[in-house]
């Protein structure tokens, strides 16, 4: 008996122990840069680093092979890389194109992510950062964006520290207006205010450069207006020559202050209170509401749909961001608003919030947007 237990125990053991094991990511090497390694055995210990690196099961696990010292912009480092790697495997699989030797102990890594999405061959970005040969002769990576700011300015405004290019003269009238902007939302919400870095670039292009993207689909798009808000660094990025971006200020309060929002409702508040594509929130509505009178979509199937929420409309809005927009008006002018911030991450949970808060029930959701619709 006591054998037969101890067969269990271990066959229990081993499949426990195989379930833990993960299938280890794919990646690389250019064929070039297999030849060169050769002659540069360098190369073959930061392909391992890399390797172990982007084979980490959490994005916080990344940071054992980043420097301790880049931390002068982003608050987690290795965000741009995880990112670039694992947000889109196994669609999308990197490469090491190249290592180039820059400096003692410095050397520029290149990377393209790249798959066959629908059987066609596709380029998902091309991605570059540091390795830095330590003392003890291990690798670690970092950001080339303090590099790439370097020549930059820096002026500190109240609770904003300004960085731009060389050339650029700060727009005092567009630096009041985002001064004034905050000021009236955390009056609004009676929030504390925030201490936080705004990187002023001239386009999307631009900012997804300092970065270290040599590649990435919203550099190459026409409208060359946009931001990113990385909310839990209190950092704003912006592409549109400007010093006024509302949009993404909002996502650094509610990011602090609304932990249970839902992801359709965080966009629509921002863009109900600081618009968006410099547009605002009655735009957006409009076209909203224009697209639903050409269109007879059911807009609830849309608007809870992982992927049609992102339907572009009027091709400055979305579903996401008017239909979200709308809802934060409704309540505010009910002065439920808070309550809608706080109605939970699930699509679910917004539908039932919504039930609640306007007294409808889910299936009577299109009549009653298109109701409120008429008013605008």
């Amino acid at each position: 008996m006591k054998y037969f237990l101890l067969f269990t125990f271990i066959l229990l053991t081993n499949c426990t122990q195989e379930r833990k094991i993960e299938p280890q990511k794919k990646f690389a090497v250019d064929y070039a840069l297999q030849t060169f390694s050769k002659f540069n055995k360098e190369n073959d210990t930061i392909i391992k680093t890399f390797e172990r690196c982007i084979n980490s099961s959490k994005i916080n696990q990344y940071s054992q092979y980043w420097r301790e010292s880049d931390t002068l912009i982003f608050k987690y480092a290795y965000d741009d890389l995880w990112f670039a790697v694992a947000n889109y495997y196994p669609t999308y699989i990197p490469t090491i194109m190249s290592i180039q030797k820059k400096a003692k102990n410095k050397y520029l890594v290149k990377i393209a992510v790249m798959g066959s999405p629908g059987g066609f061959n596709s380029l998902n970005s091309i991605y570059n950062f540091y390795a830095f040969r330590e003392k003890e002769g291990d690798f670690k990576f970092e950001n080339v964006i303090s590099e790439n700011l370097k020549q930059w300015n820096t002026s500190i405004i109240e609770n904003i520290k300004y960085i731009y290019p060389p050339k650029k003269e700060l727009n005092q009238t567009e630096i009041r207006k985002q001064i004034e902007f905050e000021n009236n939302l955390i009056s609004k919400f009676n929030f504390d205010k925030i201490n936080y870095t705004y990187i002023s670039c001239n386009s999307v292009y631009d900012y997804m450069k300092l970065r270290g993207f040599d590649y990435e689909d919203s550099m190459f798009l026409n409208n060359q207006k946009g931001g990113e808000a990385f909310s839990s660094h209190k950092l704003i990025f912006s592409g549109n020559n400007s010093e006024y971006y509302p949009h993404e200020l909002v996502h650094l309060y509610t990011h602090k202050y609304f932990k249970n929002i839902n992801s359709t409702i965080n966009e629509g508040l921002a863009t109900y209170l600081g618009g968006s594509k410099e547009l605002d929130y009655l735009y957006h509505i409009g076209i909203l509401k224009e697209y639903l009178t050409i269109n007879k979509i059911d807009l609830s199937h849309y608007l809870f749909d992982d992927e049609k929420k992102y339907t572009i409309i009027g091709n400055v809005s979305s579903i996401r961001y008017s239909a979200g927009a709308l809802l934060c008006d409704l309540a505010d002018k009910q002065n439920v608003l808070n309550q809608l911030l706080d109605s939970g991450k699930s699509d679910e949970e917004l539908i039932s919030t919504i039930e609640n808060l306007f007294d409808i029930d889910r299936k009577d959701f299109n009549s009653f947007i298109n109701g409120k619709l008429i008013e605008y």
